[in-house]
């Protein structure tokens, strides 16, 4: 991921092209040119405790980290995020991030969400991340 360096969300950016899950022990290439401005991304968060969030977005990946940071700031525990953060004392400057795949327009069409979504079911079940967010 390449950071802007002008914005709060920079210090969020896990700047690597190898990915190292904290807790399996396994390391994961990031191919790819991302930056802030991409949309139709699956994305990473990683707490300072090591589990792992996954999700997706169609919107610029920025706004959808501000969203996240928004959430933790105000306290929200309806959400798995924040709710995370909350309960564990974590503050949203300890937010990591990157971007671990873009999902391009489809060259004969079709739903681009819907791939963007299974893209985001394939990582969640390589990175193995459902039970630790739903606790």
């Amino acid at each position: 991921m390449f950071p802007c360096l002008s914005c709060n969300k920079c210090s969020c950016v896990n700047k690597s092209v190898v990915f190292h899950h904290p807790l399996m022990g396994r390391n994961y290439s990031l191919k790819g040119h991302f930056t802030f401005l991409l949309k139709f991304v699956v994305y990473a968060l990683v707490c300072p405790y090591g589990l792992i969030y996954v999700g997706e977005t169609t919107l610029q990946i920025k706004t959808r980290i501000s969203q996240h940071r928004s959430t933790i700031r105000r306290s929200n525990t309806k959400l798995p995020v924040s709710k995370h953060y909350v309960e564990k004392g974590h503050s949203d400057s300890e937010l990591k991030f990157m971007v671990l795949e873009e999902v391009r327009p489809l060259r004969r069409g079709g739903d681009r969400e819907l791939l963007l979504r299974k893209r985001e079911v394939w990582w969640i079940h390589q990175l193995n991340t459902c039970p630790q967010w739903v606790k």
